[in-house]
This record gives structure tokens, C-alpha cells and sequence, in this order.
């Protein structure tokens, strides 16, 4: 029953829980160091490439500049054996400054899978009839272009290929869906079964940097710094999913064709540091990050499709809605009412404190859409390392230029994060681990 609680859970959207819907894939949480924000990352970029899933504008910030390779090797969501999460992603990012222009560049793939284990099925007799191996998948494609004004502002695009693979079993020449329709003197063959979709990603982000515009900070290695991110993200998914292959009956019954899901993200975030320069080089002592949005699913039309029903000042606070109606004291004769929910939507507020830009230290909290109608909002947190950052320091106590530069040109990183983290003892709240790893090098 644990199991099943799970996937099931797994099944309703994290933003919008009211409904089981196709492609779940596209709303969780991908980002290692993102998880541990509690996902709240659609103005914060992050040092791991699965970032750019939540604003493919952060692709052309400056942050995204050079080579990067991220992955998050499988492991068991929500701390169940039998779903098993994968993602990477790889992006290449150009500073055309060095050619005259104020643009930033960047392009970014990102892979991403979810599996399910292999169930199978029996007769009476203990006879094998069929296995059923369902997954989840995604490949997505973003580019971003920044301009470094004054005001820097990106912009970015992309497009996920999702895809849902399940298997089904086929008696007589018809397909059986459910272990006890199977007759096995009858069984024939198992087949796929394929629902794929599009979604498009749209992203804007504008860094504003207060302390320079200020007159805060007139040097440019060293002093304090602050800077504001506003951000705004929207992923819009395709109305009319593929069946593959196609049928008139149970499986067109089963699956439907409910559309993938859409879904918004807005956002800001902050960030103030203090830089340290020496002879060798400079490394940001300390940096501060507070990262606060609101997220919605917009599939349904009774949703707005641009900014959903989500309240610019929800947003501005990370403060969510669990969209929970319950019915007026007294109603008309013979007029019944049930509670639901209408317009779910999730606030998320993250903090991340790096010191030495070495070691990482992240927590999160999400509320609304359906988590916290029992009152406890769920928490995340991460540990980062960077060896870089490390190497730089050495370089740095060292007053040796070659193992600083070493450092800025060449990055190994770990993050170690847990999302949906509670203190309750009940085993769906054990929450997922991620371990993420990046390798980045800046180009020549």
C-alpha cells in the first residue's frame, strides 16, 4: 500500500494536485542545487546545467558562460525503490564581449528520466502472462541571449520532447490494460504503448545590480555587492498528445488526451556578497542568496494561460495557495456542496549562504497547492562543495597566479540535496536525495 500511496502521489501534479494528468515528468523538481532552494530557482542561477529547465533565460546570463556537463545519477524518488529519477544536461555558453558585442550566449540539453520498475504478471498457476515496465521521459533544447547593459536582461527558448512508455498486453487481438481481464490460453503478445507531447519553454530575466548603480561599489574586484533578479518563466504544453499506436478503446479510454501539462513561474531573488581582491586574483568572500516565487499549472482554461490566478503580492513573498474552497453555512434547499480545490498554486522561498565560493549551504520551503492543508510546509535543504573554488583559495593564500588561474578556468562540483524532507516519521515524507555533479571549464 506504501508503494501505491507513492505513485500515486507521484501522479497528481505538483503544482496543481487536484488531478492525475499525463507527463508529471515536466513539473518535478530537476535541478540538484535547485531542490535544495525548494525549487524556487526561476530568478537564481545555478552552477549545475539542469538550472535552464525552470527559465531558459538564465542560459544567457552571465553565470552560464563556458563549457558545464551536470548529472544527477539515478535515485529513488520521494525514497521509493521502485521510481527512479535520472537527469543531465550539458550547455555551452559564449561572452561576445570578447568580440565587441554586449551579448551573452548560450545553449543548453537536458535529459530527464523517471522509472517505474518492472511489475510482472501471473496466472493462477504462477505462469508468467506479461511485464509491465512503464517510464517517463524528456529531452529538452533551451537557448539564451543576454544583453550586459546597465540593466543586464535575457531571454531564452526551448522545446521538450516528453514521452510516456508503458506496456500493454493484447489477447485475441485485443488489448487488455488490466491484469484480470487476461485470459492465458489467449495471450498473444505484449505491446508498447507510446503517449509523446511538446512543450515549449519561454523565459525573462533582468539582473539589476544596485550597489553599482548606487555608487556602492566603484572597484570592481573588491567591495560589497548587491543584486536584484526578476524573473518570469512558462512552459506550454501541447493540447493534443500522440497515441502510438492508436486505439478506438480501452487504451484511448485509459490515456485520454488530456493535454500536457502548462505551467508559470514568477519570481525574484537577491543577492548580496563581498568580494576580496589580492595580488593573485580575487574570490568572493561571502555571498547571500534569498530566492522567493509562486508557480502554477495552467492547463486548465478556466486558468489565465500567461499568469494563472497567482497573486503578485503570493509572489513577492513566496506565500502559496492550497486552493481549498469549502462549501458556504448555509445553502439553498436541496442544493448539495463538496470542498475542492480551484486554482492551486505553490509559493517557494530558498536560501543559499556560500562562503569562499567553496562551500554551499541551501534550504527551502514550499506551501500551497495542496501541501499544507494539514498545516506543515515541506522543507529541502543541500550541501555544495567546489573544488575549484577550493583551488582558487589555495592559489590565492599562496599568492600563486597559476594555481588561482587553474581554479577560475577549470570547476569540479558536488551537491548533496534532499527535497520533500519533514520531520514526521511516515515513509512518503523520507523525501528524495540528490546527488549532483558538474564539471565546467571556461573557454580560452
Amino acid at each position: 500500500m506504501r508503494v501505491l500511496f507513492v505513485v500515486l502521489l507521484w501522479m497528481l501534479p505538483l503544482i496543481a494536485p487536484a488531478t492525475a494528468q499525463p507527463f508529471s515528468l515536466l513539473q518535478l523538481p530537476q535541478s540538484p542545487e535547485a531542490v535544495a532552494l525548494g525549487d524556487a530557482t526561476v530568478a537564481t542561477s545555478t552552477a549545475d546545467v539542469l538550472g535552464f529547465l525552470a527559465n531558459p533565460a538564465l542560459l544567457g546570463h552571465p553565470t552560464a558562460n563556458g563549457l558545464r556537463l551536470s548529472g544527477a545519477p539515478r535515485t529513488a524518488w520521494l525514497g521509493v525503490d521502485d521510481l527512479d529519477r535520472s537527469s543531465y544536461a550539458f550547455s555551452v555558453g559564449l561572452d561576445a564581449q570578447r568580440f565587441g558585442i554586449p551579448l551573452h550566449l548560450g545553449i543548453g540539453v537536458a535529459r530527464s528520466r523517471l522509472e517505474f520498475g518492472t511489475v510482472t504478471y501471473r496466472s493462477e498457476s504462477d505462469e508468467v502472462i506479461g511485464e509491465i515496465s512503464p517510464e517517463e521521459s524528456f529531452t529538452a533544447l533551451n537557448v539564451g541571449v543576454g544583453y550586459d547593459g546597465p540593466i543586464a536582461v535575457s531571454l531564452g527558448l526551448g522545446i521538450r520532447w516528453a514521452k510516456e512508455t508503458s506496456v500493454f498486453l493484447v489477447q485475441g487481438g485485443e488489448e487488455v490494460l488490466f491484469p484480470g481481464e487476461v485470459d492465458p490460453e489467449e495471450l498473444s503478445d505484449t505491446e508498447s504503448l507510446v503517449l509523446s507531447a511538446t512543450a515549449v519553454d519561454l523565459g525573462v530575466l533582468a539582473d539589476i545590480p544596485v550597489a553599482r548603480l548606487a555608487g556602492w561599489r566603484t572597484n570592481e574586484h573588491e567591495g560589497v555587492d548587491l543584486n536584484v533578479r526578476l524573473a518570469y518563466a512558462r512552459t506550454r504544453g501541447a493540447e493534443e498528445p500522440e497515441l502510438s499506436p492508436e486505439f478506438p478503446g480501452a487504451a484511448f479510454a485509459f490515456y485520454g488526451r488530456e493535454p500536457a501539462p502548462s505551467f508559470v513561474r514568477l519570481g525574484w531573488a537577491v543577492t548580496a556578497g563581498y568580494d576580496l581582491a589580492v595580488r593573485s586574483g580575487h574570490v568572493r568572500a561571502a555571498a547571500l542568496t534569498l530566492s522567493v516565487q509562486a508557480d502554477q499549472e495552467v492547463t486548465s482554461p478556466a486558468v489565465g494561460d500567461w499568469f494563472g490566478s497567482i497573486r503578485f503580492a503570493d509572489a513577492l513573498i513566496g506565500r502559496g495557495d492550497d486552493g481549498l474552497r469549502s462549501c458556504p453555512d448555509e445553502l439553498p434547499v436541496g442544493v448539495s456542496c463538496v470542498p475542492n480545490l480551484v486554482n492551486p498554486y505553490i509559493g517557494r522561498r530558498g536560501m543559499q549562504l556560500v562562503l569562499g565560493e567553496t562551500f554551499t549551504a541551501s534550504f527551502g520551503r514550499f506551501e500551497g497547492g495542496g501541501f499544507t492543508r494539514e498545516g506543515d510546509a515541506p522543507t529541502t535543504y543541500g550541501l555544495g562543495f567546489s573544488l575549484g573554488g577550493l583551488v582558487r583559495l589555495a592559489g590565492l593564500l599562496q599568492e600563486n597566479p597559476r594555481v588561482y588561474r587553474l581554479g577560475e578556468r577549470f570547476d569540479l562540483r558536488m551537491t548533496r540535496s534532499v527535497y520533500f524532507a519533514s520531520d514526521d516519521d511516515r515513509d512518503f515524507d523520507r523525501g528524495t536525495v540528490f546527488w549532483g555533479t558538474t564539471l565546467s571549464a571556461r573557454l580560452p
